[in-house]
């Protein structure tokens, strides 16, 4: 598991450094608060919109993953053409709609009047870039799924770098300000998209997918809708109960928004190894189950659920101590770094919480039994967060929010642990 699930972390660390940094440049703007506006309500947004190109990417990654453990790589090609055929279709959906309809979209999400000049252009143009990424969706899904974390490490790294390298460039040395943070984004996963077209494409690669000459099967289809829908819709419903989130936080104004954006990308950071565990136990259930091996993959399950929480504990409590300087970091607003400090107080124990959540969500995944793990997604988010947050914030303000994540994180765990416990998650292989 560290083996699969070290190049996730390396990825993921770097991941965090680039939305920090991005956050760190545009911080340093005149107007900060609004400038930092604009990726955090973009990213609710085109999170929400990709969220079930993940979900299919999952069912790839199921469907690779089982295929490697029966030793039937010759399936590869087959299952890694149909992915990458649903997901160009399904991103140039989406990159279609965002270009036409920003403004709809945006008043959708309640984004503040006083930051929609700087949101907009922002937005449009790294919707626009968001075509090619489904390649990069493609080959990390697959490669995960044959055990091969490290070359999709080394794409998104790529692509974080260049992203954290042309940021202050376009930004102050050019002088686009928020349209240069946008550009930066957007020429970084071109870049990497290319690379992971040449990957996808190679003769001598697992995956040899066929630009032409090559017909779709209507089963395979079906097997990737039958595992990849459920998660997708799982995975939709999650962002889009963070985009009702933000546009209830959106309802208090641009500092808020700021420090939303701030506090969540702080957290982040302390989930980096959880996102590594998911991936590395998705593609460890799902080898062991394909082999025939399901008490090797219990027991990788055991060994992650007692280990990642405990791991967490003394960078959160850190981070809950220490807000406040590390908010004024990167920004110089005053009220954006109070709010901040304030939200990892309150929300400080959901991290730990969520890494408990990600080792059973693994444990579904790797087994295709998708369905569980989405109604775990819509019971945290609309059976818990999305309501509580709502119906206590008259009385508690922004407070109800922060809180809202911990109290959703541990219904959700209790609610996976319950389904692990029955075995559910073990008893069907793809």
């Amino acid at each position: 598991m560290i083996r699969l699930g070290g190049p996730v972390f390396v990825a993921s660390i770097f991941e965090s450094l680039h939305s920090l940094v991005n956050m760190f440049w545009l911080g340093r703007l005149p107007d900060a608060a609004r400038a930092m506006n604009a990726p955090v309500i973009s990213f609710q947004i085109l999170f929400l919109a990709a969220s079930m190109g993940v979900g299919i990417s999952q069912a790839g990654a199921v469907l690779a993953g089982q295929s490697k453990g029966a030793g039937k790589d010759e399936r590869l090609p087959d299952i890694a053409g149909h992915l990458v055929l649903v997901l160009i279709a399904y991103f140039s959906l989406i990159t279609l709609a965002s270009v036409l309809f920003p403004d709809a979209i945006l008043g959708l999400i309640g984004t503040p009047a006083e930051s929609y000049g700087m949101v907009r252009p922002y937005f449009v143009i790294v919707a626009a870039g968001m075509g090619p990424v489904c390649l990069v969706f493609a080959l990390r899904a697959l490669s995960q799924g044959i055990g091969d974390t490290t070359t999709p490490m080394l794409v998104d790294t790529a692509a974080i770098l260049l992203n954290m390298a042309l940021d202050p460039l376009l930004i102050f040395v050019f002088g686009w300000g928020v349209r240069g943070a946008a550009w930066a984004t957007v020429l970084a996963r071109l870049a990497t998209s290319v690379w992971a077209l040449r990957l996808l494409t190679d003769h001598r690669g697992p995956f040899r997918v066929r630009l032409g000459g090559w017909r779709p099967s209507p089963r395979q289809l079906a097997t990737l809708a039958r595992i990849g829908l459920p998660a997708g819709i799982g995975m939709s419903g999650s962002s889009l109960g963070f985009a009702v989130i933000t546009r209830l936080v959106a309802s208090y104004g641009a500092v808020p928004v700021a420090a939303f954006g701030l506090a969540s990308r702080l957290f982040q950071i302390c989930m980096l190894p959880s996102m590594a565990a998911v991936s590395a136990l998705t593609t460890t259930v799902a080898q062991c189950l394909g082999a025939g091996k399901p008490e090797r993959a219990r027991q990788a399950v055991r060994t992650a659920v007692i280990a990642l929480p405990g791991v967490l504990l003394v960078p959160m409590i850190l981070l809950m101590l220490t807000g406040t300087d590390i908010a004024r970091l990167f920004t110089h607003d005053e009220n954006v770094a109070s709010l901040v400090h304030r939200a990892l107080i309150i929300a400080g124990p959901s991290p730990v919480l969520f890494a408990a959540q990600s080792i059973l969500q693994g444990a579904f995944q790797g087994g295709g039994v998708t369905v569980y793990v989405m109604i775990a997604a819509f019971l945290r988010l609309w059976g818990i967060r999305v309501p509580f947050a709502w119906l206590l914030q008259s009385r508690f303000g922004l407070d109800a929010v922060w809180a809202s994540m911990t109290v959703s994180n541990l219904v959700a765990v209790l609610f996976l642990f319950f389904g692990y416990g029955r075995g559910w998650w073990a008893r069907r292989q793809v």
